[in-house]
């Protein structure tokens, strides 16, 4: 089983060397926005942690995370795409994933309210992130349907790794995050 969680991850991270859009004078469609989530390590390491993080909950707490994570990931792309432009967006997504590592790394379980107020701040803040890269490029419906499938599926493994990992894995999971997060927010 353990092969197969590291195959999981290595795919993963492997698919972040792929093209994140379309060619040139085309419309990012539905393959685009699905390979899109995977591209970017912020977003990645966003979506991973908080899935492991939502897991702590019970299987029941995080799926309904998951969905308000995706409802808000969505929100956040319809508002860039109206035209919301915010300058601190790749700031506010490099401190959400260091907030993330934080919280793997030192919080235990969080209460209903406070992790479906976590998975509407990540996730909006995903999706301006992931509106603001695309409304420039004409990205269409499909587009927001393939980063939705894409998204879901990195908190699918999360949510399928985290019962099989350690306590102290989590954590160097919340350690590689706060790193990340730290060297974005560096580099911003």
């Amino acid at each position: 089983m353990t092969r197969h969680v590291a195959a999981v991850f290595a795919l993963t991270f492997l698919a972040a060397s792929a093209e994140a859009h379309g060619a040139q004078g085309t419309s990012p469609g539905f393959i685009d926005g699905l390979a899109h989530p995977f591209l970017g390590l912020d977003h990645v390491i966003a979506a991973l942690a908080f899935g492991l993080f939502a897991a702590r909950s019970g299987a029941g707490r995080a799926l309904a995370a998951a969905g308000v994570f995706l409802a808000a990931l969505v929100a956040g792309i319809a508002w860039a795409w109206a035209g919301m432009d915010h300058a601190a967006i790749e700031w506010a997504m490099a401190a959400s994933v260091a907030l993330l590592g934080v919280a793997l790394i030192w919080s235990p379980a969080w209460g209903a309210a406070a992790l479906m107020a976590l998975a509407i701040a990540v996730g909006a803040i995903n999706g301006l992130a992931h509106g603001q890269d695309s409304a420039a490029l004409g990205a269409t419906g499909g587009f927001v349907a393939g980063i939705g499938l894409g998204s879901a599926a990195l908190l699918v493994v999360a949510g399928l790794v985290a019962p099989l990992i350690e306590t102290r894995l989590h954590r160097l999971a919340g350690v590689v995050a706060v790193l990340a997060g730290g060297i974005l927010l560096a580099s911003g």
